[in-house]
């Protein structure tokens, strides 16, 4: 036998025994492996070996679910390839945004598409139901089927046919793919190009930023939208201060909280730690140099739905004084879930293996079990609590889609019926005390967002110092 020959036999012994023996240290391994085994040859069905692997796997998790990790899971390939370009900021499409509306459910184009996108070049509108995709019905289709055939490799073509009110046949429209980027950064309102625009109505030496997640790009697209606003241009007043609005916000990737928090922090600010299952300290981040933007006077608001990262950034700019807190207590949700590879990449395992810590050295995440009263989350500031019943809260979410659709460009006639259309519909759902603030109070995002309302007075009040004035739960 060659030299060559027994140096591989050799490594391939030694890497048999080495599995041997972590199988060993732990039989439940073995055991698991032998009813996979005993299962896949003599079970009367023959299911597929993913089938077996991902309920092992999913079994596996439900036990981590029953002793209160609410956030481990077993992604599925059609599940994970969208979660992994959602974190990515950017996937291959066309651009339009969809959603199941209606009974039946008819896949329906909610609002314009992304701009500069192959469906914002073409005949696609507002109010389109997509009858077919390369031919195949969507009636009945999931949306996790309706993405993956939406979604593919850029520069490859896809055929959607379209019904319209307007029109008696049915519209083909044939695209090419291109990549869609999906910011994570958006302002109070768009123009009709899509652009955001960030002065607040009415007040425009105060900005309306919103972080509505946290992914690849989100430090970048923060330090540019920043920067835009604190150059001085000709008309337009100094910026006051900024709203950073982290509601809704379910949060994302700990580095792009960790460097949203060092461009408004002064060098060696501590940011965050994580703990493992001993609780010790496992990585603690600290801003590394002062950010460009720690002397803008800054006001964040949370909700309940403020989760994870989004309660990273409130949590530590509020422990280091360096803003006030506005709104609800955050959700509590301070875990860290390692995205683990599985079948080569075509699935994952989203495991908890680390708690997040805020710089006052308490625990973001609420444990199971834990009341109102003890120390999780983040609180907002005495003077920034405001309370929503969960109608308010709906009502205002509603608002905000609105809000955030861009303003197409369609025949007059068209335009003015819609306008009129959505006026009749945002009267009917105000109430005579929201129809009476409308009068008196012209910019529309003050009138329907008392949180946000709050937050400009706190930086316009004079002699403001919007910094938290101590650390808080």
């Amino acid at each position: 036998m060659s030299r060559r020959n027994l140096t591989v036999l050799f490594l391939a012994i030694v890497a048999a025994l080495l599995c041997g023996s972590r199988v060993e240290r732990n039989p439940y391994a073995r055991y698991v492996s032998e009813g996979f085994t005993m299962i896949d040859e003599w079970g009367l069905d023959e299911p597929r070996d993913h089938e077996l692997m991902a309920g092992a796997v999913a079994g596996m998790v439900d036990v981590l679910r029953r002793r209160g990790d609410e956030h481990s899971a077993f992604v599925e390939p059609e599940i994970a390839e969208p979660l992994l370009a959602e974190m990515a900021q950017e996937f291959g499409g066309v651009g339009v945004r969809i959603k199941l509306h209606g009974d039946p459910q008819r896949l329906t184009v909610v609002e314009s598409p992304v701009p500069g996108s192959p469906a914002y070049r073409s005949l696609v509108r507002r109010g389109d139901r997509i009858v077919a995709i390369d031919g195949a019905p969507t009636l009945g289709m999931s949306m996790i089927d309706v993405l993956d055939r939406m979604r593919g490799v850029p520069g490859e073509p896809v055929v959607l046919t379209i019904e319209r009110d307007d029109v008696d046949e049915l519209i083909a429209v044939k695209l090419v793919r291109e990549v869609i980027e999906l910011p994570s950064v958006a302002g109070d309102q768009r123009l009709p190009s899509g652009e955001w625009v960030y002065r607040l109505e009415g007040e425009p030496s105060i900005a309306l930023v919103r972080i509505v997640s946290f992914g690849a790009k989100t430090v970048a697209e923060l330090r540019t939208v920043l920067s835009d606003l604190t150059k001085r241009s000709d008309g337009e007043p100094e910026i006051s201060g900024v709203v950073l609005d982290l509601r809704h916000n379910a949060g994302g990737a700990i580095d792009a909280a960790v460097g949203v928090c060092e461009l408004l922090l002064e060098n060696g600010a501590p940011i965050v730690t994580t703990r493992g299952r001993d609780r010790q300290v496992e990585d603690a981040y600290a801003a590394r140099g002062d950010g460009p933007f720690t002397d803008l006077p800054i006001v964040v608001l949370i909700d309940r739905n403020t989760a994870s990262a989004s309660e990273i950034v409130a949590a530590s700019l509020q422990d280091n004084g360096r803003a006030r807190v506005v709104g609800e207590r955050s959700y509590g949700k301070g875990t860290v879930q390692r995205l683990l590879s599985l079948e080569s990449g075509r699935s994952l395992l989203k495991l908890t293996s680390a708690s997040y810590w805020r710089p006052s050295g308490v625990n973001i995440h609420r444990a199971v079990g834990q009341g109102e009263d003890e120390p999780w989350g983040v609180k907002p500031d005495a003077e920034g609590a405001i309370e929503q019943t969960p109608e308010e809260m709906i009502a205002w979410f509603e608002w905000r889609q609105r809000r955030d659709l861009i303003a197409e460009a369609e025949p007059a006639e068209q335009a003015t019926q819609e306008a009129t259309q959505e006026a009749a519909l945002e009267e009917d759902e105000e109430t005579p005390q929201e129809q009476a603030s409308d009068q008196t109070e012209s910019p529309a995002s003050l009138a329907r967002d008392p949180a946000l309302a709050r937050a400009v007075e706190l930086l316009l009040a004079p002699g403001a110092d919007n910094s938290s004035p101590s650390p808080a739960e």
